[in-house]
């Protein structure tokens, strides 16, 4: 789990969970409105990604609700491979429509 800190004050998270097959997973980012349109979470998304590959994984996937705009997925150059569906947060996801 990554945390960034503003000026001493929380300012957002991501977590990167590692799976089989040298694929990983960023899940639970978060910016605090205060930090928004300031870098802070291309920083993050950034610094997991260096440590993700420090650490041999060969690919990062991750997802966003189709209400979200990804800014912070598109500016680190996440490439959207396909949709999961579902149009709010529930913690399940159907497998039967993966991401590759």
């Amino acid at each position: 789990m990554l945390i960034a800190k503003i000026d001493g004050k929380f300012g957002g998270t991501i977590t990167f969970i590692g799976e089989e097959n040298g694929i990983g997973r960023l899940r639970f980012f978060f910016v605090e409105p205060f930090t928004r349109g300031k870098g802070v979470g291309r920083l993050v998304f950034t610094t997991a990604m260096s440590m993700a590959k420090e650490m041999g994984y060969k690919k990062v996937i991750t997802y966003i609700l189709a209400s979200e705009n990804g800014a912070s997925l598109k500016a680190s150059n996440f490439i959207c491979e396909g949709e999961a569906g579902g149009t709010h947060w529930t913690g399940k996801r159907n497998r039967g429509q993966g991401i590759n």
